[in-house]
């Protein structure tokens, strides 16, 4: 294997110092002391029950629509004409998915976390080691594309070896991560290290990525079913509540949210609407952009990569050839 260093990135690299030290969005505990607000009832038992009913019948009608749609469109003329067209795209999702990996590891090393801004390592010395690794592994994602095998296997184990020093169910709300390093792993060309490069490999580890990170969209969107005073002082501080005019409170604001993402979640599971529900998550991180400034970018990165790569990868299924 011959390697080959892409200095040109080092623009993202100077983006992930500067923007180290400040807050980026993944759920409410990147902002707020998860352990300095009270529990308190779930959401669903704070809001009018025809309010919840009339929600939740909308979308159970919309997913059943999306169900029945699905089936008829999939592998009809039209998808495959909506795969060619994504399969040329100038931007290979797999090295949009290790450079904005590699410019986050960099950003939370350098910010003393692991993965994420909630995720603190602590100054022990397995913590320090930790955050070491996670820079030095960030800096080889964004400069040497041709070692992504080996890199996603060490994304991998980075991830289970912060379970040591993190709490499991805050681990999980990055569980997608582990997913990308796995998926990563088989996109080899062929070296001695790993021989999981074959198209039904790739497949079958994209699929197992999709599957993790819907599981991570339901722990995310559990956090806004059960403990809402998170979600509640994210929405008060920032402003986040845009239907305010129309008359929907905040607790209201957070119950649509959070069925809103556990939609999305089934979907990206069940393969159900699968790329509606992405462009849906994307269009979502976009708009929280507007509220909470560009800072929200950095965590946001690896998460806008996997939506992009599951959008233009689509359903994947067996046989199919993706760039």
């Amino acid at each position: 294997m011959q390697l080959r260093w892409n200095w040109k990135r080092w623009p993202l690299a100077a983006l992930a110092l500067l923007l180290a030290g400040g807050n980026a969005l993944a759920h409410e505990k990147w902002f707020v002391d998860a352990q300095a607000i009270s529990g308190g009832l779930p959401v669903f038992s704070r809001v009018d029950a025809t309010f919840a009913a009339a929600v939740i019948g909308i979308f159970a009608v919309l997913f059943l629509a999306a169900v029945w749609i699905d089936r008829r469109l999939d592998g009809s003329r039209l998808t495959h004409w909506i795969d060619a067209r994504l399969a040329s795209a100038p931007f290979n999702p797999r090295t949009v998915l290790g450079v904005t990996i590699g410019v986050s590891l960099m950003g939370a090393g350098l910010h003393g976390t692991l993965f994420s801004p909630s995720l603190i390592l602590g100054g022990n010395s397995w913590g320090i080691a930790l955050g070491i690794f996670q820079i030095t592994l960030g800096a080889l994602l964004l400069f040497l594309e041709p070692a992504y095998a080996e890199l996603g296997f060490l994304v991998a184990a980075l991830f289970l070896a912060g379970l040591a020093v993190v709490p499991f169910w805050d681990a999980m709300e990055e569980l997608f991560l582990f997913g990308a390093g796995l998926y990563l792993m088989t996109t080899g060309k062929g070296r001695a290290l790993f021989h999981l490069n074959a198209p039904e490999f790739r497949r079958r580890a994209y699929h197992l990525f999709r599957i993790l990170t819907g599981l991570n969209f339901l722990v995310l969107s559990g956090v806004k079913w059960f403990r809402p005073e998170l979600a509640l002082a994210i929405v008060g501080e920032y402003r986040l509540n845009f239907l305010y005019g129309l008359g929907m409170s905040d607790i209201q604001f957070v119950f649509l949210a959070a069925v809103i993402e556990t939609l999305v979640a089934l979907c990206i599971l069940f393969r159900v609407a699968f790329r509606p529900a992405v462009l849906v998550a994307f269009t979502m991180f976009l708009i929280s952009i507007f509220f909470l400034g560009p800072k929200e970018l950095l965590g946001h990165l690896p998460v806008k990569a996997t939506m992009f790569m599951f959008f233009v990868y689509g359903h994947w299924h067996k046989g199919e050839q993706k760039p």
